[in-house]
């Protein structure tokens, strides 16, 4: 045995492939096996290559490379190559080169032909299971190392993932960071801008409400244009316009314009504004036609009286600045305008109240003071007025020989001219009886409501009339005649206690061709007529429900046999109880009358203190 043979026998017996083989087959062995040395980049199988060697590292280390792409390293001593292509005998699948100076042990599969056939065989058979069993090894070793190498590539990605992000974070937090610096002096920019911007206002808003607290009343308008002119400068406006609307209608009252608008082309735009009351005022800015609109309405006591805006070619969009100049200014000048309005109120106020007084004094002399005394007849009356001048009237003709009448009218409205109507036909009646008591003549009553129709319509006023009713009683006999002039049917209650109207139909005084009818009836001991104005059966209580012509027939029908003092007592105090803390939107009046005994001819004798 040669020394090379001694030396490949040792590797033998130390690798962990062949050392359990009995020394016999190790000794046939080295019939195949060669010492086999390689220098630094030296191939030993080339890829592809038919050779079907197996090479046994002893010492050195070799690459392995497939398709000229590194795999691994071989360096450990007993490593092998070969065992697949020595196994299915076809070429070799990769490319293996010596890093340095290697030393192999070289079994080629061709020269088992130099043995026996026996023996070919034999040992043929032991290093297809000893390189199966190598190859079964390294197929684990390399599904191991291929799992290994799959968690490093994944924890290799991931980490790739997170320094990705990481890097990419960081360059959106220094974008953001960049941004925000660029903002921040932007922000600087603009809130120096909005300082000098709000002093600038400030200061107009101080002097214009300097200029309006100093200014007389009379001079408001000049100082009003002067403020347009400054805020349209302020705003940067082509055209302003200020309208403010004073008495709680539609209609505009006051419209203050600079660099001459053709205001009527935003008339729809104003009625809107002052109608519908634009809530927040930033919703009432508007584009049309190139022009971009900015309007502020304008409150008082919580209510739109108005706006203040103006529109603009140049300015694109509107600051928050502009709409508070617009309102602070605004307000300025509308609570100047209301306090001119509310003063000029003050003076008609007072002319009025001149007037109301003078008519008040004058009306007061129209209500009869005294009652007539009539023999056969008891007689009650009540008066109150819903404001300072009333328009209801009640009055009685007694110097009319054999006969008493009774007269009662109601005027449309109040105040003077309601009172002028009512001192027309009260002079009117008096005339009309002083007329007819010299002659001796008993007027009809459709004669004297002819007449006192044809009075209404002398005093002129073709929006004021008055409803009327005139009772005559013949003294003598009883007979009772009437006519009404539009007037509530007055009541008759009999003494058995029937309930009748006095029924008649006529026009209201003031109505020009009117034509008056007249109807009659017998009047008898015990009998009650009751006269009164709407306002006794029409105002309402709190709730909004009046008394009602029902309601006061039933109570005059239960408590006829009452005195008349008693009656209008009782019916007064129902009413009042009735309405409550309301207070009456119309005059009350009422007049009763009733028949203490038979009628026989019995003149008026004298006159007693009015119980109103």
């Amino acid at each position: 045995m040669s020394d090379n043979q001694q030396i490949i026998l040792e590797h033998l017996r130390a690798s962990r492939y062949f050392k359990a083989l009995p020394e016999e087959t190790l000794r046939q062995l080295l019939i195949l096996a060669e010492l086999k040395k390689f220098s630094k980049d030296e191939v030993l199988v080339e890829q592809g290559q038919q050779e079907t060697s197996v090479y046994i590292l002893v010492q050195g280390s070799m690459s392995i490379l497939v398709d000229g792409q590194f795999i691994y390293n071989l360096n450990r001593r007993g490593d092998i190559i070969g065992e697949v292509n020595f196994i299915t005998g076809k070429g070799s699948g990769a490319t293996v080169i010596a890093n340095g100076d290697l030393e192999t042990i070289k079994i080629a599969s061709n020269s088992l032909t130099a043995i026996r056939q026996d023996t070919t065989r034999e040992l043929q058979n032991v290093l297809y299971k000893s390189f199966s069993l190598i190859l079964s090894e390294k197929l684990f070793l390399t599904s191991e190392k291929a799992k290994h190498y799959e968690t490093l590539t994944q924890d290799l990605q991931l980490a790739r993932d997170d320094l990705e992000q990481r890097v990419t974070d960081r360059t959106e937090d220094l974008q953001k960071a960049n941004s925000k610096l660029k903002e921040e002096i932007l922000e600087r920019e603009r809130v120096e801008l909005a300082l000098r911007r709000r002093m600038q206002i400030d200061k107009l808003v101080t002097s214009v409400s300097r200029q309006f607290i100093t200014t007389p009343f009379e001079d408001i308008d000049a100082i009003i244009h002067e403020t347009l002119e400054s805020v349209a400068e302020c705003i940067q406006v082509e055209r302003i316009y200020f309208c403010s609307e004073l008495d709680g209608g539609t209609e505009i009252h006051h419209i203050y314009e600079w660099h001459v608008p053709e205001i009527n082309s935003h008339r729809e735009l104003i009625e809107g504004l002052l109608v519908h009351h634009f809530p927040a005022f930033k919703e009432t800015s508007s584009q049309d036609e190139g022009y971009t609109y900015i309007y502020d309405p304008l409150f008082y006591h919580q209510t739109v009286v108005g706006f203040f805006g103006g529109d603009s070619l140049r300015k694109l969009e509107w600051a928050e600045d502009d709409y508070r100049l617009l309102s602070m200014v605004g307000e300025i000048m509308i609570g100047a305008l209301m306090r001119k309005h509310a003063q000029e109120q003050l003076i008609q106020a007072q002319a009025k109240e001149a007037e109301l007084k003078m008519a008040a004094a004058v009306q007061q002399t129209l209500i009869p003071k005294q009652l007539p005394i009539v023999s056969n007849l008891e007689l009650s009356s009540y008066y109150q007025s819903a404001s300072e001048t009333g328009g209801d009237w009640y009055g009685f003709m007694t110097q009319i020989p054999q006969h008493f009448y009774i007269l009662i009218g109601d005027v449309t409205g109040h105040g003077a001219p309601a009172a002028m109507i009512t001192a027309n036909i009260c002079g009117a009646c008096r005339t009309l009886e002083n007329l007819y008591g010299e002659k001796q003549i008993a007027p009809s009553p459709a004669e004297l409501l002819k007449q006192l129709n044809q009075s209404v319509l002398a005093a002129g006023s073709s929006d004021l009339w008055m409803t009327f009713f005139i009772a005559r009683i013949d003294l003598e006999n009883g007979w009772l005649t009437f006519s009404n002039a539009g007037h509530n049917f007055p009541f008759l209650i009999k003494a058995d206690g029937n309930l009748k109207h006095l029924l008649n139909r006529n026009s209201h005084l003031g109505h020009p061709n009117n034509h008056f009818t007249e109807n009659g009836c017998q009047l008898e001991a015990g009998d009650l007529l009751f006269f009164y104005t709407d306002g006794l059966i029409e105002n309402e209580n709190p709730q909004g429900k009046m008394w009602g012509h029902q309601r006061l027939g039933h109570f005059l029908k239960k408590h006829h046999d009452l005195s008349v003092n008693g009656i209008k007592d009782f019916i007064l105090n129902k009413a009042f109880q009735f309405f409550g803390d309301q207070p009456p939107e119309d005059d009350l009046t009422l007049v009763a009358c009733k028949v203490l005994v038979p009628f026989r001819l019995s003149p008026i004798t004298g006159f007693s203190e009015s119980n109103n």
